[in-house]
């Protein structure tokens, strides 16, 4: 059998050598270096039935027998072709160059010359070639000033194009090097932003980051397709095969943008119309794939895919746009993501139709597309996440943290004052009467009022604290490294803060304070300690601050009458109330009790007696 093809190849070189100067098309001169075979020097045949032997193509080809295409670009056909080129060695020495199709998905290229028959492809799992086998590539030996025409049989069940290149070896191999390398890194991007985006999936059990995963997996492989990256791996496959996952991908890609297109905008709930038919077009884009296999007429399923990637990504792109313009969150840097990322697919689509020559850059744009897209796409979704985690842990109205977010900051405080003997305070803060200004002024102006105390307590707290609206019109401050006088100092300016800057309408604020004690107890004490201070302040008059170090301070320890002469020290509930007594426990001593019924006329509220106790303990300490 060998000795059979060795006889054929010598009969094909001798037929090919008698027949140079029948050639009517012009020679290439080998390249230095690199250089494109250009459209004059190619001579192609298109063979339906795939029944020519290699001699009569030729023959044919030499007759003027061959298919005007100047575009080298056949589209997409099922067709059996042939090429023809003569290549010139100008040299004085010999020389070997490497021939190759520029287009790595091509199934089978036969070679036919003077030395042997070689086959490479896609779809060949032992490849003619020491070269690198992304493209089909055969090393070609001339000899000094030899002429030599090279026959070429191309079998292809996607895009049928003849660009043709020459290398020196040397230059092939670090062409290849390099696009290999840029590969690499561009699947490494992929890969690392597909573990960002599957760890956003676990930590916020979000759908979009998952479909964007799918997303860009789709990409990797239809880019990986489309440039020959699985050919080593995927050879043993039949060309069917690989021919089927091929499309597979392309409906997978398509299907999967979709989905990331409809969640990352939220369509469901902005446009549910829109929603409703993107939601069909993507089952389509899943379902594509299938046509193939029914045996419907080329003409038809080509025309589902090119309106599946073609006009779809077109109106996915407007639309987006018209989001952007109608200032929708989330769609300005994600439009340009998409716009670039399924632009250069549909170019790419474009030239696998026949529509565009198979230039460089061009089989190369899918890939520069996401390259570009994928930050964009990044940036999106991680503006989204941020936004609705904020969304999440934030009161909308005034931009605090919220009740959820206090409390998970509150028990880890806690812990580490308990562990570390850290400070802590707690103010619970109050507007006062503020069901009377949403009666006589509107919700809208209570909405503002509590916007702008939110600001003044988010005014009055350090970077390191922690200020929340926990309820209607209560908030609190979580005062870290704080101890009961700073958080004393605090809450009073926070209250005259209030009172200077909420005029319009007048509103005041009760505060309640309540300090950390290591070994206190647990964050529901300390809350029970701020809140129960808190309504002190609220029965002793409003618009004050209450200590709840003070409420439990209790009766003196002499048992005489240096306690408030209303509750005796015992806090009860005073005339049937419910109401404890607004002395909060505060003890009087004989000066302060003189004090009280000379110039407060014998008041009893607590900031009367707080107001005392403050007067009499500065003369003492400016008594010499």
């Amino acid at each position: 059998m060998s000795l059979l093809r060795r006889l054929f190849a010598g009969l094909l070189a001798l037929f090919c050598a008698e027949g140079l100067a029948q050639d009517p098309w012009p020679a290439m001169a080998l390249p230095v270096d690199q250089a494109k075979v250009p459209a004059a020097a190619v001579r192609v045949l298109r063979d339906p039935a795939g029944a020519l032997a290699p001699e009569q193509a030729l023959a044919r080809l030499r007759a003027g027998d061959a298919t005007s295409d100047a575009a080298l670009n056949a589209g997409i056909t099922g067709d059996t072709f042939w090429a023809a080129m003569r290549l010139r060695n100008a040299a004085p020495e010999r020389r070997t160059v490497v021939l190759a199709h520029d287009y790595a998905p091509m199934d089978r290229v036969t070679l036919y010359d003077a030395e042997r028959t070689r086959v490479a492809g896609d779809g060949v799992p032992r490849a003619d070639s020491n070269y690198p086998r992304r493209l089909a590539n055969f090393p070609l030996t001339l000899d000094a000033g030899e002429s030599r025409t090279v026959l070429l049989q191309l079998r292809s069940s996607a895009n049928m194009n003849f660009a043709f290149s020459l290398w020196s070896p040397a230059a092939y191999a670090r062409s290849e090097g390099i696009v290999l390398a840029a590969y690499g890194f561009l699947f490494g991007a992929l890969a690392l932003t597909q573990l960002w985006l599957l760890y956003g999936v676990v930590l916020y059990r979000d759908r979009t980051a998952l479909a964007m995963a799918v997303y860009l997996a789709a990409w990797g492989a239809y880019i990986g397709f489309l440039n020959g990256l699985f050919t080593g791996w995927l050879a043993p496959l039949s060309t069917s095969l690989l021919y089927y996952a091929h499309i597979a991908t392309i409906g997978l890609l398509f299907g999967s943008g979709t989905l990331f297109f409809r969640r990352f905008l939220q369509l469901a709930a902005f446009y549910p119309r829109a929603d409703t038919g993107l939601r069909v077009l993507q089952w389509a884009s899943f379902l594509a794939p299938t046509l193939f296999f029914l045996g419907l007429p080329a003409i038809f399923v080509s025309s589902v895919f090119l309106l599946l990637t073609g006009v779809a990504p077109v109106f996915n792109s407007l639309f987006a746009a018209w989001l952007w313009g109608r200032g929708h969150p989330f769609a300005g840097v994600f439009t340009v993501g998409w716009v670039v990322a399924h632009g250069s697919a549909l170019l790419n689509t474009l030239r696998i139709a026949g529509h565009l020559p198979p230039a460089d850059w061009i089989v190369h744009l899918p890939a520069i597309g996401i390259v570009i897209a994928l930050p964009c796409f990044a940036w999106g979704v991680a503006r989204r996440l941020r936004k609705e985690h904020r969304l999440a842990f934030t009161d909308a109205l005034t931009g605090l943290a919220n009740r959820h977010r206090f409390e998970a900051v509150l028990d880890q405080e806690l812990l580490r004052a308990e562990r570390n003997g850290q400070r802590l305070a707690l103010l619970l803060v109050d507007a006062d009467h503020f069901k009377a200004v949403n009666d006589a002024h509107g919700h809208a102006v209570g909405d503002r009022v509590l916007a702008e105390l939110g600001r003044v307590i988010d005014g009055c707290a350090r970077r390191t604290d922690c200020a929340a609206r926990i309820g209607g019109e209560e908030f609190a401050l979580l005062l870290i490294e704080a101890d009961r006088d700073g958080a004393m100092q605090v809450a009073e300016r926070l209250r005259r803060a209030v009172e200077a800057e909420l005029r319009s309408p007048a509103v005041t604020v009760s505060v309640g304070v309540a300090a950390h004690v290591p070994g206190s107890g647990t964050v529901k004490v300390l809350r029970e300690r701020a809140d129960e201070a808190l309504y002190a302040a609220k029965n002793a008059g409003r618009n004050r601050v209450i200590d709840a170090a003070e409420l439990v301070a209790g009766p003196a320890a002499d048992g005489n009458n240096s306690t408030c002469p209303r509750c005796r020290g015992g806090f009860q509930c005073m005339a049937g109330t419910g109401r404890p007594c607004p002395c909060a426990g505060v003890a009087l001593d004989d000066e302060q009790r003189s004090i009280i019924a000379t110039r407060w006329e014998g008041c009893l509220c607590r900031s009367c007696l707080l107001a005392v106790r403050d007067e009499t303990k500065h003369l003492a300490e400016r008594t010499p």
